[in-house]
């Protein structure tokens, strides 16, 4: 997710609050923290995915040398 498509999302943010309440409520440094938020969230995600990719080359990695070790000893 880009700087721009986070700014997008914030700003659609703005405007469904925009048409629910008739203003938009929100400073602008509260404004900051939720584009601040969605930065997060886009760290969080690709630090789990990287995780889980660590994880599947481990089991991975784990199979191949049981595997291994079983047919080199039969």
């Amino acid at each position: 997710m880009s700087e721009q498509d986070i700014d997008r999302i914030a700003e659609q943010l703005a405007d469904k609050l925009e048409s629910r309440c008739g203003v938009c409520t929100l400073s602008t440094e509260e404004q900051e923290e939720i584009k601040s938020l969605l930065r997060t969230k886009k760290s969080s995600v690709r630090v789990f995915l990287w995780l889980i990719g660590a994880l599947v080359v481990w089991i991975l990695k784990d199979v191949y040398l049981w595997t291994i070790g079983h047919l080199a000893f039969k």
